[in-house]
């Protein structure tokens, strides 16, 4: 877990004067690529949202946006600009090319969604996962889970591919918009099977199903795939990638 330092957005609005009608903020990167994203100004974001510049008790690593970065919680990860060197407030969106060539969610009815920011539901399976090789007997399940709209307050284990779920352990500590490890115990009878999990966060948003997910998202979710993630055990142990 990391432990950011930093000065919270809305103070920085504030000292600047930022004009009180801004609905929206052009981020610009530092960068070679000129990444540069709009971020809407709602209330959660100023009250989320910072500058920062350290990280772990250090100034911020070249890697990590160095000398500071924005930090949104919640957001996919691009949002978070890192060398960080300019914020343009406006009343609509930016259009950059970020947001037209990328980042978008091209629909199965022909229409593209933008702005689709926040970070879904999710969880995975992190052992037994691909290319691992288990034996029969006792196993412990392990993974992560995470909301970008709030916090993990249950999440659920299938060892039969969806047919029956099992609540597994949270492992503390459980935060807001923050991953959370779980756990099962799980005695495996050497019988081929698949190995699934789903999370649930305090908004009662439900991890969904492949089917459910291609049923409302299309095939075209680079960006945006939060659906569940099944593991395939065969009668070998071996462990490998399934679509369900």
């Amino acid at each position: 877990m990391h432990e950011w330092t930093g000065v919270p957005l809305a103070r920085i609005l504030d000292l600047v004067g930022a004009d009180p009608a801004s609905t929206w903020m052009l981020a610009e990167g530092g960068d070679a690529a000129g990444v540069a994203r709009s971020i809407p100004l709602t209330d959660e974001v100023l009250a989320d949202a910072m500058i920062a510049y350290a990280q772990n008790g250090e100034p911020l690593r070249p890697a990590h946006g160095f000398p500071m970065r924005l930090l949104v919680p919640g957001m996919e990860g691009n949002l978070s600009i890192k060398w960080l060197r300019r914020l343009k407030f406006g009343d609509r969106p930016f259009l950059t090319r970020w947001e037209t060539a990328r980042y978008t969610q091209l629909l199965p009815n022909g229409k593209a969604r933008q702005f689709q920011l926040y970070q879904e539901v999710n969880s995975v399976v992190t052992s037994p996962s691909g290319m691992m090789k288990i034996r029969p007997g006792y196993n412990r399940i392990l993974g992560l889970a995470w909301s970008g709209r709030g916090t993990i307050t249950k999440v659920e284990v299938s060892t039969d591919g969806g047919k029956r779920w099992q609540l597994a352990r949270l492992n503390p500590p459980v935060k807001y918009k923050a991953q959370v490890r779980f756990d099962l115990d799980w005695n495996w009878d050497g019988t081929p099977t698949k190995i699934v999990s789903r999370s649930t966060d305090d908004k009662g948003s439900v991890q969904p199903s492949r089917e459910e997910f291609v049923a409302r998202m299309g095939l075209n979710a680079l960006f945006h795939y939060n659906a569940q993630q099944t593991w395939a055990i065969a009668e070998s142990g071996e462990v490998t990638n399934v679509l369900a």
